[in-house]
């Protein structure tokens, strides 16, 4: 099966293309004047010239009591699976409701975190009577996170909606 070469932009002035390209996907290789994008294999992307670029992505949680507004208290616990840096957050819920998460964080040795490793100071991921909030201002936050530190996930407070998703989102390091 031969995939497609995916054009992003073209600069007719200087009649480069920047292209993806998939070695393994068939089709013909791109030309010397093409800057090639591609998956070196080890998910990030690399540009023809050899330099790395940073892999972007979120981290998800949907919190969701069961017709109810979910409890307070500790949600869940994840593995952080690489180097990162947090760049902004989102968080939106089934209907306007409020809701007040923290979070935690520590490494495999000192396991659990507590409120004492909180990583958002004082500004946390906050609903008020709304269905949808996000913000890239993280003051107080420690954003960059290492592998195989542990985070935690703690709703601090909950009222109305019954459903919520927190993204994070990052830049991996």
């Amino acid at each position: 099966m031969i995939r497609p070469r995916f054009i992003l932009q073209k600069n007719l002035a200087k009649k480069k293309r920047y292209i993806i390209y998939d070695p393994g996907g068939g089709g013909p290789p791109p030309t010397p004047s093409d800057v090639v994008l591609f998956n070196d294999g080890s998910g990030k992307i690399v540009v023809n010239s050899g330099k790395k670029l940073p892999v972007k992505g979120t981290i998800e949680f949907v919190i969701q009591g069961r017709n109810t507004v979910p409890q307070v208290g500790i949600f869940c616990d994840l593995l952080i699976p690489y180097n990162l840096i947090i760049t902004g957050w989102t968080l939106v819920s089934n209907k306007s409701g409020s809701i007040v998460i923290d979070l935690w964080k520590s490494t495999y040795a000192t396991f659990p975190p507590t409120i004492a490793n909180t990583v958002t100071g004082s500004a946390k991921p906050t609903l008020v009577s709304t269905n949808k909030n996000t913000s890239t201002t993280l003051t107080g936050w420690a954003i960059i996170w290492s592998k195989n530190e542990i985070l935690r996930v703690n709703i601090d407070s909950a009222a109305t909606a019954n459903k919520f998703t927190l993204s994070l989102a990052f830049t991996k390091t």
